[in-house]
């Protein structure tokens, strides 16, 4: 999955989805989380702040709970 968010320039997050798993009578639920891969703009490879790398995980999750997003 690839999302994008903007600072004052355009940034490519590429990240991969960890999907959650319900909860059973043995185990409890695991909530849905993302591994950032690389983040980049205009070819090279940045840092993303702490507020920023919240914004990926939420838009993200957001994008994987909402069907045909």
């Amino acid at each position: 999955m690839t999302i994008t968010i903007t600072r004052e320039i355009e940034i490519i997050v590429e990240v991969r989805v960890i999907p959650g798993t319900p909860a059973t009578y043995m185990q409890p639920a695991d909530h849905a989380d993302i591994e950032i891969i690389e983040a980049h703009y205009d070819g090279n490879i940045i840092e993303l702040t702490d507020a920023e790398v919240d914004e990926v995980r939420e838009n993200a999750i957001a994008n994987m709970e909402t069907p045909n997003a």
